[in-house]
């Protein structure tokens, strides 16, 4: 049985609580820390700096010398890596503010696509909105 389904089996909609959420939550960890993967490969699936059809010794996009190394020389990113906006995200702040008033988030991630990430949120909001009596955020 699917994660998802199993979650449905178990857990009646009208008996959603954070201690459920947190079990949900709990088991999505265990499943992402029990990955066989190595951590090679795992570190390989995290975001990265450097695109992946960049050449071998690519300073990355964040690096003064985007797009104007040696190293950049014939890449196809050449371009678009040296006239790309250096330094964080100049949204993050307006993103802060806006989340401050979220008491709780859940982060549903993988480095992978086609696992089930838009289908297991979209349950789990289903889960959390379906009752009418039960408020889940303040």
């Amino acid at each position: 049985m699917a994660p998802v389904a199993e979650m449905q089996a178990r857990m009646p909609v009208d008996a959603l609580s954070s201690k459920d959420v947190d079990a949900v939550q709990a088991s999505a960890a265990a499943a992402v820390v029990s990955s066989a993967a190595a951590p090679e490969t795992i570190a390989k699936m995290l975001p990265d700096t450097i695109p992946e059809n960049a050449p071998e010794h690519c300073p990355g996009t964040d690096s003064d010398q985007a797009g104007k190394a040696s190293a950049c020389q014939g890449c196809a990113n050449q371009s678009i890596c040296s006239t790309a906006p250096k330094g964080p995200d100049p949204d993050l702040p307006r993103i802060g503010e806006r989340m401050k008033g979220v008491r709780n988030k859940i982060l549903v991630m993988s480095g992978k696509g086609g696992v089930g990430k838009s289908t297991f949120t979209s349950m789990l909001a289903w889960a959390c909105a379906s009752d009418a009596e039960k408020q889940v955020s303040e």
